[in-house]
C-alpha cells in the first residue's frame, strides 16, 4: 500500500522527497545531490555526466565505483526514485516534481502571451503559485546548480513582468505594484524595477512611497556603481535625504 502512494518530489524553496505527503528520509549526502542533478536536467542524465558533476577530479574509473555507491545508497532509501538503464540515469516517471510543472506552465504562459492574453494570464499565475522560492536554496555554491537556478528565476521574473503589465493594462494598479514588488525581491539589482514600482505609486497619488522607492533604490544600487535618477518625470520632488 505504500508503495502505491503518490510521489512527489520539490526543489523550488526547498529540497523534500515525500510519499503520500510523508518525507521520505535521503540524507544530506551525495544520494541527494544525485537525486537532484538528475531531477534539475529534466529527470534524464548520462552516467558520464552525473560522474563530471558529483566528482569533477575524479579519474573515470573511480568516479564509476563512486556513483555505483551512491546509487545502491539512494535505492536503500527509496527504489523507485532513480533508476539506471546502461549509461542513462532517470527519474522515476510517476514522481511529480514542482520544478517540471513550473517550466512547463512558465513556457506555456509565455508562448501564449501574444495570441491569448487571457489565457497566459491565467496560466501565468498557476505557475507564480508553484513558485515557492528559488532553485534548490541550500545549494548556492553548487555550480551545477547555477545554470539551471538562473533560468528558472528568469522565467519566474518574466511571469511577474506579464502579470504586471496586464494588471496595469485592466487599471488595477495595486496588483502590478504587488507583481513588481515580488519581482523585486528576485532581482533586487534590476534598476528598472525600482522605477517600474516607483511610477505606479505615484500615479497613484502616493508621491511619498514613490519616492522611499527612489531612495531605497539609491541604498541598494548606489555603491555598485549604478546611478538612480533623483526624481521621476512629472515630479519636482527628489528622492534626495
Amino acid at each position: 500500500e505504500v508503495s502505491s502512494l503518490p510521489m512527489a518530489l520539490a526543489l523550488l524553496g526547498r529540497f523534500e522527497l515525500t510519499r503520500g505527503g510523508r518525507a521520505v528520509p535521503i540524507g544530506p549526502g551525495q544520494a541527494a545531490q544525485l537525486l537532484k542533478i538528475v531531477a534539475v536536467n529534466g529527470g534524464r542524465l548520462l552516467a558520464e555526466q552525473a560522474i563530471d558533476k558529483l566528482w569533477p577530479e575524479a579519474d573515470p574509473a573511480a568516479g564509476r565505483n563512486r556513483l555505483r555507491t551512491v546509487l545502491v545508497r539512494l535505492h536503500q532509501a527509496a527504489p523507485e526514485v532513480v533508476r539506471r538503464d546502461g549509461e542513462l540515469l532517470t527519474l522515476g516517471a510517476e514522481i511529480r516534481v514542482d520544478l517540471d510543472q513550473f517550466r512547463d506552465e512558465a513556457r506555456q504562459a509565455l508562448a501564449l502571451r501574444s495570441g491569448d492574453p487571457g489565457a497566459a494570464l491565467a496560466v501565468a499565475r498557476s505557475a507564480i503559485a508553484r513558485y515557492r522560492g528559488e532553485l534548490l536554496p541550500d545549494d548556492p555554491y553548487e555550480p551545477w546548480a547555477d545554470e539551471p537556478r538562473e533560468a528558472v528565476r528568469r522565467q519566474m521574473l518574466d511571469l511577474l513582468d506579464l502579470c504586471a503589465t496586464a494588471a496595469a493594462q485592466r487599471g488595477d494598479l495595486d496588483e502590478a505594484r504587488r507583481m513588481v514588488e515580488r519581482s523585486l525581491e528576485i532581482a533586487p539589482l534590476e534598476e528598472h524595477r525600482y522605477l517600474r514600482v516607483a511610477r505606479i505609486l505615484r500615479d497613484q497619488g502616493k508621491e511619498g512611497a514613490a519616492l522611499s522607492v527612489l531612495r531605497r533604490a539609491r541604498a541598494v544600487l548606489t555603491p555598485l556603481g549604478i546611478d538612480v535618477p533623483l526624481r521621476l518625470p512629472g515630479t519636482g520632488e527628489t528622492a534626495a535625504a
